[in-house]
């Protein structure tokens, strides 16, 4: 499996971060978790047709991890009627927390009403699932993140390999639970150390104290945060979750290549 950090920032848009994106290419099939702003440049940046998706993860609706989604579907519907040079997967899965279908059928009324469906597109929810599929397993959990909705994590199994992605969370034990023994763990990192030690925890995102506190009683090989504001330096957040976690931790740049 292959990591490329397509976006590892926030909501807030800045030059060096855009908002929350990865891709994880498992054999043949390219898995896409979040649609941050600034998406579908960053995935061309890393030389990925943004065409060629096979899976697309939405962790909770929030407009940093959505916004991108439906400029996604609608590239992909005008590919397949006017660029028939593009390579367009025949089908799209789109995985998503529980009520994403509803939403997902909401916004392709609203923004594009008018445009055929040319392409198939398989929707599914998750909340505590297991699912298999072409080269992979998926589980999920759903975590805290807001008292408005629910946040669904994901972990993928291929290759005697395992990755799990956090979305935005709080601290809880569905996190710890999912990331057991992961080869990597990829987590939101939003609170900086220092906040977190003049403030205690926040209800909606983890510092890096926490995730070190995490990564340790799972177990998790490697640590690889995003949701990042950049108001520590690197290597504070680094110190912070090495506090309490003693295997690889990566603070990533956009672009960033990661083999698992």
């Amino acid at each position: 499996m292959k990591l490329t950090i397509i976006g590892s920032g926030t909501g807030y848009i800045n030059a060096k971060r855009r908002g929350p994106c990865f891709l994880l290419e498992v054999a043949d099939q390219k898995l896409l978790f979040d649609c941050g702003w600034g998406c579908p440049q960053g995935l061309l940046a890393a030389g990925i047709d943004p065409h060629s998706l096979n899976h697309i993860f939405i962790s909770h609706s929030h407009a940093d991890h959505l916004a991108s989604l439906m400029t996604l579907i609608q590239s992909r519907l005008i590919a397949a009627s006017f660029h028939p040079e593009k390579t367009v997967a025949s089908k799209l899965f789109l995985h998503g927390y529980k009520g994403f279908k509803k939403d997902f059928r909401r916004l392709r009324r609203m923004m594009m009403p008018e445009a055929p469906q040319n392409f198939k597109i398989k929707i599914h929810e998750y909340r505590e699932d297991s699912r298999r599929f072409k080269g992979f397993d998926i589980q999920s959990l759903p975590v805290k993140h807001t008292d408005f909705f629910e946040s669904v994590a994901f972990r993928i199994k291929a290759e005697n390999k395992n990755f799990v992605y956090s979305g935005d969370c709080a601290y809880n034990q569905n996190i710890i639970s999912l990331a057991k023994k992961t080869d990597l763990l990829l987590i939101n990192a939003s609170v900086p150390p220092q906040m977190y030690d003049d403030r205690g925890a926040f209800p909606t995102h983890l510092a890096p104290q926490q995730i070190g506190m995490i990564a340790h009683e799972a177990k998790a090989k490697k640590v690889v945060l995003f949701h990042l504001y950049d108001l520590a330096s690197d290597e504070q957040t680094i110190k912070a979750v090495k506090k309490n976690f003693t295997g690889t931790v990566i603070v990533p740049k956009d672009d960033q290549q990661i083999e698992i």
